[in-house]
């Protein structure tokens, strides 16, 4: 089978990681794989990938005239490399890549099935509401010449399919991401010390939106009483670390520790609890690594985050969720007063040496186990029967 895959860019992050990972594996198992990126953006770290790939420097993330030579461009590797299966991941690889596909079939005589994987979307959080309106018309209009749109939870299926009325309900399938996370698994489960390591992980980017974790140590400290029980730390690197780091000096006294990017091995070595304060998020993939390392979770109530977390839920307070494996937070205008609120609540209980059971193993162990769904093997096997599916369907 010959399948080509394209993504937008080759940064850190959860598709790049998920991309390079599918094209190894695929390669393992015989099938004539290309993979093509398009070019990072500045103040962007590129992922460590040292496979082959073929880049289009025509191919950028923000919307521009370089759209129609990117379209062109995809279109004469897709005539040269008569793929059967043309998977796109994130907006704007899909948004050029489908188009090329489309007119390959159309204008070349091409029989190539078209594949799009949704890792999350750009219509909540990202954008004005002119742009996000124009962004949603076109990909109402794409869903309808792709063969299969792909969502990485069900609750993402259900936003994408009937929220925001994308595609029909018959064309999508939902495949949960999947990870090597083997070493993750290895990290020993030990009991909490008296002062934790609070970790928040990702691209120091608006939609991942660290002011919001800043304002909560803000807050925290103000109303905490005693001695802190934690160390806080921002693991990760982009556009908005300058002025995150100044914030930090004038307004948290240096609290919060800035590390820039680390080894995976090393940043769950280190945290105790991972903290996600996203506006927006599909499924992320720190949340799911934090769980393979046995660590607590707390997070903004967003896209597909409910997804990661085990029922039973109890209500600890208006906007606060505690589940098996974690807490939600619900993502409104009392979500760092609820955030900075919790971790109070947390260092009450870590003072008064009431977490040991509850929530150090009993809420750690459940997350290791959640995690395991999430492997390498059963994405492949998912993916396989999808391609397959489709070749069967062009005979």
């Amino acid at each position: 089978m010959k399948i080509l895959r394209i993504i937008t860019r080759l940064n850190i992050g959860g598709p790049s990681i998920q991309v390079a990972s599918l094209t190894e594996k695929f390669k393992e198992e015989g099938h004539d794989i290309l993979l093509v990126s398009g070019s990072i953006e500045k103040n962007e770290t590129p992922y460590d990938y040292d496979g082959e790939v073929k880049y289009v420097s025509s191919l950028k993330r923000s919307l521009s005239l370089f759209d129609f030579k990117a379209i062109y461009d995809i279109y004469k590797i897709i005539e040269e490399f008569q793929p059967d299966i043309i998977h796109t991941h994130t907006a704007k690889a899909g948004f050029v890549g489908r188009i090329a596909g489309f007119l390959f079939n159309k204008i070349a005589g091409g029989n190539a099935k078209i594949v799009h994987t949704y890792h999350g979307h750009v219509f909540h959080g990202y954008f004005g509401e002119y742009k996000t309106s124009l962004f949603l018309f076109l990909e109402r209009q794409l869903a309808k010449i792709t063969d299969r749109l792909i969502a990485i939870s069900p609750l993402q299926q259900k936003e994408l399919c009937f929220k925001y009325e994308i595609g029909k309900n018959e064309r999508y399938e939902v495949v949960p991401l999947g990870f090597d996370l083997s070493s993750l698994l290895e990290i020993p489960i030990d009991p909490w010390k008296e002062k934790l390591n609070v970790g928040i992980v990702g691209r120091l980017t608006d939609i991942k939106d660290h002011d919001s974790f800043l304002d909560s140590v803000k807050n925290y400290q103000r109303h905490s009483k005693g001695e802190s029980c934690f160390t806080f730390y921002v693991i990760g690197d982009g556009e908005l670390r300058t002025h995150l780091e100044k914030r930090n000096l004038n307004e948290l006294g240096g609290e919060v520790r800035f590390l820039g990017w680390q080894e995976k091995e090393d940043i769950y070595n280190k945290i105790d609890l991972l903290v996600l304060t996203s506006k927006n998020e599909g499924t992320p993939v720190v949340i799911i690594e934090a769980m393979a390392a046995g660590k607590a979770v707390v997070a903004s109530d967003v896209g597909g985050v409910k997804d990661l977390f085990a029922t039973p839920r109890t209500k600890l307070a208006p906007g606060v969720f505690a589940y098996n494996n974690g807490w939600l937070l619900r993502k409104d205008s009392s979500f760092v007063d609820n955030l900075s609120s919790f971790f109070c609540t947390l260092q009450e209980m870590l003072n008064e040496k009431t977490y040991e059971e509850k929530i150090n193993m009993i809420v750690r162990k459940n997350a290791r186990l959640l995690s395991k769904k999430f492997n390498q093997e059963t994405l492949l096997i998912n993916l396989k029967k999808i391609y397959e599916a489709l070749t069967k369907e062009k005979k």
